[in-house]
């Protein structure tokens, strides 16, 4: 399983706005706090879109009032695409989650993640349907989160410079 260097840059170009919010999620845990975060995940939004998001797209429904998607990235590494889109808040304009779509070319199967954040039972939830793949689509999913997450430490780090300076 190898991927290119364009890959690479492309990933993780890509992946920076995904990693933000955990990044500074869990430095912010720490002596140091990054920018606020949103309004930690509700079980509704991440119910939708791990759910209700593909049930809307299969049968054509309006999105979900309230909301918008925001999208992130496209990319495919290995025997599997992922998209990014980010679940927005319209009255607050804050991202809600992370939806991540996984279809696997092997499998011919899709998958439906949400990447949730300041809600610690909500991250359990995704981790557990994380350890439910096999080892080649986390192989492949622990490549597109690691190649993304330097990208969002500096961007993060960087950003809470400008705003206190």
């Amino acid at each position: 399983m190898t991927i290119t260097q364009n890959q690479i840059h492309e990933t993780a170009s890509h992946t920076t706005a995904i990693f933000a919010l955990a990044t500074t999620n869990a430095i912010g845990q720490g002596t140091k706090r990054f920018a606020a975060l949103p309004a930690p995940t509700t079980e509704e939004e991440y119910n939708y879109i791990t759910r209700g998001y593909q049930t809307q797209v299969s049968q054509g429904l309006d999105m979900k009032k309230g909301y918008h998607f925001a999208n992130l990235f496209d990319t495919k590494i290995s025997n599997y695409t992922f998209t990014a889109k980010a679940l927005i808040r319209d009255v607050s304009n804050e991202i809600a989650g992370i939806l991540i779509i996984t279809h696997s070319q092997i499998w011919d199967k899709t998958y439906y993640m949400c990447i949730p954040h300041g809600n610690e039972q909500l991250a359990n939830r995704y981790l557990s349907d994380l350890n439910n793949w096999d080892k080649q689509i986390t192989t492949a999913y622990c490549q597109l989160v690691s190649l993304g997450f330097g990208n969002a430490l500096a961007s993060a780090y960087e950003a809470e410079k400008k705003i206190n300076n």
